[in-house]
């Protein structure tokens, strides 16, 4: 990043990013994720500032990286409307963005809720231009489900929001970040060309405080997935994301009798992962893959406009 105040041009701050295509090997699939590597701005810029920029790029989430020492970093996430606690899919992208940067790769990344992440970054095996997908491989803790505070109200709200019978919903269940996970039976097919899914419906349907909607249900044995899964947050669909393997792995691990497990998002872009859960250590290993679709700046000005006021009619 380089900062810089100048009352002549108007510009407060000049962000430069990097923008990945994560949890996919294609480039226009997956999630796009523009990544900001923060090391030249101490403090860290204000809350507002980093808001802004998340608002204007209007992406499903934006990385925030910042080094405390040597390869020990510490991450934060927006959404165009709020900070996210935890993002699997920017985490991807910072580990790329950071091993382009810094040519390590090996890293720690902490977030501001107390996880800490380890990573360990594959460069390409071959120099094929800026579309040759990298491997990534994240450690964190697991977060396992429990049926928690969800309610038979709840499961009718999921049902209607869906579209579907109460009796098609298998299990609901909540972790500790509070994503509402809905399992549905696998001969239902609710990928994103099959099952319109309205995200406004499924954040209605959730308690107060929810993070996320995940559904998800077995693989039908067919696409070599052991699971699939979409996922909605803030009126949204995140169309490729990693932070919800945490819950996932031990969920699907446990119901399957299985450590290594295949995911595919089906959501209209696509993504997937490879895992790995460890009931013993209770740890989620996470490979995923990303694609370098862009670079450039970002100009933020030394007033930035209230919302909604950018178009002023001449009466």
């Amino acid at each position: 990043m380089a900062h810089q105040r100048d009352s002549s041009t108007g510009v407060a701050h000049v962000f430069r990013y990097v923008i990945y295509d994560t949890m996919t090997d294609r480039p226009y699939s997956g999630n796009s994720t523009p990544i900001f590597i923060l090391d030249d701005s101490k403090p860290w810029p204000e809350d507002s500032i980093l808001q802004t920029v998340s608002s204007e790029m209007n992406q499903a989430e934006h990385s925030f990286v910042r080094r405390d020492s040597g390869n020990t970093y510490t991450a934060r996430w927006f959404t165009p409307i709020a900070e996210e606690r935890f993002c699997g899919h920017g985490t991807v992208g910072i580990a790329l963005a950071l091993a382009e940067h810094t040519r390590s790769t090996s890293f720690t990344i902490k977030t501001k809720i107390g996880i800490t992440i380890s990573i360990e970054v594959a460069p390409p095996s071959n120099k094929g231009g800026p579309f040759t997908p990298a491997h990534v491989t994240m450690q964190f803790p697991e977060d396992a489900v429990t049926p928690g505070s969800v309610t038979d109200s709840t499961k009718r709200a999921f049902a209607e929001a869906l579209g579907i019978s109460v009796n098609d919903i298998v299990a609901i269940a909540e972790n500790e970040i509070k994503d509402i996970i809905v399992e549905l039976p696998p001969h239902r097919d609710f990928s994103a060309r099959a099952m319109a899914i309205d995200p406004k419906a499924m954040l209605k349907a959730s308690p107060p405080g929810t993070r996320s909607q995940v559904i998800t249900s077995a693989g039908r044995g067919t696409r070599g997935a052991d699971f699939f899964k979409r996922v909605f947050a803030f009126g949204g669909e995140d169309q490729a994301t990693g932070s919800t393997y945490a819950s996932l792995a031990p969920y699907w691990g446990a119901k399957l009798g299985k450590s290594n497990l295949v995911a595919e998002q089906i959501s209209l872009r696509g993504g997937g992962a490879e895992m790995h859960w460890d009931a013993e250590k209770k740890t989620v290993s996470v490979v995923a893959k990303g694609v370098k679709v862009g670079q450039g700046e970002f100009w933020v000005p030394l007033r930035p406009p209230n919302a909604g006021s950018g178009f002023q009619a001449k009466l």
